[in-house]
């Protein structure tokens, strides 16, 4: 369960870094936010 938590936190670090979101990590690009959305969909599924 760590290791799954651990994962999903390296993910979203990325794509915070790679769109360039700010500090509240926030972007206007379309891809950053469905991925984000995604990302949040997938870390309830397996760490609720």
């Amino acid at each position: 369960m760590e290791q799954r938590k651990l994962i999903y936190d390296n993910i979203e670090w990325g794509l915070i870094n790679y769109y360039g979101a700010n500090e509240n990590e926030k972007s206007e690009n379309k891809d950053f936010n469905r991925l984000k959305k995604l990302l949040e969909t997938e870390r309830k599924k397996a760490c609720p």
